[in-house]
């Protein structure tokens, strides 16, 4: 036989005292964006870390790595062996990480891709970092507002397979009027290889024969990218 219970919303006021009444919240100096912003990279990852060993960690982390998005994506055999760290502080650095790219393509979602800046910015967050090969496409309305970012492929080090017609049905899917193509080198050279042109050619091809724009084709890797459109080869 079942039990029903009864909840009385009185006994559960005390609990949350503020329920239906304005809080004042005094503002901390310390998590300002201006103090937040002179912070290094040592001192914000001791703030993230305080149970997990606080700024010792942090300069552990930041003197085996050259940067957080480095830490973030290495191994986690590779992060525990290089820092003698528990995984549970690798694993703290990702999700500040996927916060920060979530972020980032939240002010991607509100702007144009009049902003070159912010699409390159995005994609270097998104991507620059890998250890392996990834292949994305912005999909954008006759606006250039961004409709949806969808990771196509994933590949090994060097190798990331491409097929332009899935390109393409996802964009008639999304009833996209324009395209940004992007993938990483994980080596860091962000030179296009003749494959890279060569699949870039093939896109740009198919897509005009569906009036579909393609924009540019980036190329992102550890804080370097270069631009099919400003190279002249879209």
């Amino acid at each position: 036989m079942g039990v029903q219970l009864s909840l009385d919303l009185s006994e559960v006021a005390p609990v949350f005292p503020f329920v239906g009444q304005p809080v004042a919240v005094e503002p901390d100096a310390r998590f300002s964006p201006a103090a937040l912003e002179g912070l290094t990279d040592v001192e914000v990852l001791g703030r993230l870390l305080p149970d997990l060993g606080g700024a010792g960690a942090a300069q552990i982390v930041m003197s085996d790595f050259d940067s957080l998005a480095a830490a973030a994506t290495a191994s986690r055999a590779e992060f525990v062996t290089r820092t003698l760290l528990h995984h549970n502080v690798q694993d703290r650095i990702r999700l500040a990480v996927q916060i920060g790219g979530r972020v980032a393509k939240a002010a991607l979602d509100r702007l144009t891709l009049d902003s070159f800046y912010l699409v390159q910015h995005y994609l270097q967050n998104r991507m620059g970092q890998l250890p392996h090969e990834q292949f994305r496409v912005l999909f954008l309305d006759t606006k250039n507002r961004l409709i949806e970012d969808q990771i196509m492929t994933s590949g090994t080090y060097n190798h990331c397979a491409v097929y332009p017609r899935e390109i393409m049905r996802r964009a008639l899917e999304l009833h996209a009027h324009a395209i940004v193509l992007a993938h990483n080198h994980p080596s860091g050279d962000c030179t296009p290889s003749q494959a890279d042109i060569k699949m870039t050619q093939e896109v740009v091809t198919v897509a005009k024969a569906l009036s579909i724009v393609v924009h540019d084709h980036i190329i992102v890797g550890r804080g370097q990218y270069t631009s099919f459109k400003a190279r002249q080869l879209i």
